[in-house]
């Protein structure tokens, strides 16, 4: 088990990846800070279990989806077949919630954690080994996704999955690709990330309570990229992938592992609209999931008036039941990515 850091200490040291990506911002997406990111996964690593309604629900949506109930289908096969374990990488593991449920189905797998906050990984760590023991974990990795893919593009899994994390990319039609790249044949890429309209009540009152405190209206939170860009991104990134063949490994025709050899990708959006106690609970969930702002160059005025603003919109618009419950929607999308093989 091996432990590696990937953090430029400033610009001039910063790798040449960096300068790629930085280049490669897509024009709709707003500039993250991966610092202030880092910081604040850093500070709730602890308690970030506690508030992941919404990842859990993601997590259930990538593994309940049929090509990745395809894929594990697939994969238990060839380890009947051939002893071969499956090699997982997971982008933006987090506190290893997705690994520990994927264990579930796949436990003769050996693991590579990458997360931007050491202190995410640490839970993570402790959660696997707590499930799994340390044996099935190969690598830990605390470095940023997007420099750490290109920097080590030489490096090869049957299955890469990400939940919650691709939001917080700043090129990721780039870093889609570096990660299908990195499928072993017959591999598989599969993530969720978020959608424009998360969050939309919010945003909406954020912006009646600039204009109640006659601030300038300043978009809060992130630009995120539509199912549209993301359909054609993953298009390019089976373009990109050549087809090859799977040698050893029977396959029944008609099974549900067999339709996935002739699957090249799967998009599917979908909305989750949870209750919260009151708008002071949302925002708490907000901060503690480090979902906070971390933009690089916004500063939003906040003041007691424009809290209260915020609050009293809320409840006027949104409220969903009894006294102060209001209610939040998260648009989200399941995306898989298959090497083909013959």
């Amino acid at each position: 088990m091996k432990l590696h850091q990937l953090f430029p200490t400033n610009k001039d040291q910063a790798p040449s990846a960096m300068n790629l990506l930085r280049n490669d911002v897509a024009p709709h997406v707003t500039v993250i800070d991966k610092r202030l990111v880092k910081r604040r996964f850093d500070r709730h690593a602890h308690e970030y279990d506690k508030y992941i309604d919404i990842q859990r629900d993601m997590i259930r949506l990538l593994l309940d989806n049929p090509v990745m109930r395809a894929y594990i289908e697939l994969h238990q096969r060839k380890y009947e077949q051939l002893q071969a374990p499956a090699a997982i990488l997971d982008i933006g593991c987090g506190t290893g919630s997705l690994m520990a449920a994927i264990l579930g189905a796949l436990p003769r797998s050996t693991i590579s954690l990458l997360d931007l906050s050491p202190n995410m990984l640490q839970q993570a760590v402790a959660k696997i080994t707590s499930l799994a023991g340390q044996d099935c974990i190969k690598d830990i990795v605390a470095a940023d996704a997007e420099l750490w893919l290109m920097e080590n593009a030489y490096l090869r899994y049957d299955l890469i999955l990400s939940s919650a994390a691709f939001q917080w990319f700043n090129a990721p039609q780039r870093t889609l690709l570096a990660a299908s790249k990195s499928l072993h044949p017959g591999g598989l890429l599969a993530f969720t990330t978020f959608l424009p309209g998360t969050l939309q009540e919010l945003h909406d009152c954020c912006a009646a309570a600039d204009q109640y405190c006659q601030y300038e209206h300043t978009a809060r939170g992130q630009n995120y990229p539509d199912g549209s860009s993301w359909t054609r991104w993953l298009d390019e990134a089976c373009v990109n992938m050549p087809v090859t063949s799977t040698e050893g490994v029977s396959i029944v025709r008609g099974s549900a592992a067999s339709q996935l050899l002739q699957t090249r990708y799967w998009w599917s959006e979908h909305e989750l609209t949870y209750r919260y106690p009151n708008v002071e609970t949302l925002l708490q969930h907000i901060r503690r999931v480090g979902a906070g702002n971390s933009l690089a160059s916004q500063s939003m005025p906040v003041s007691k008036k424009w809290l209260h603003a915020l609050k009293h919109e809320y409840l006027k618009r949104y409220r969903c039941g009894a006294v102060e419950e209001i209610q939040a929607t998260y648009r989200v999308a399941v995306g898989c990515v298959h090497a083909l093989s013959n």
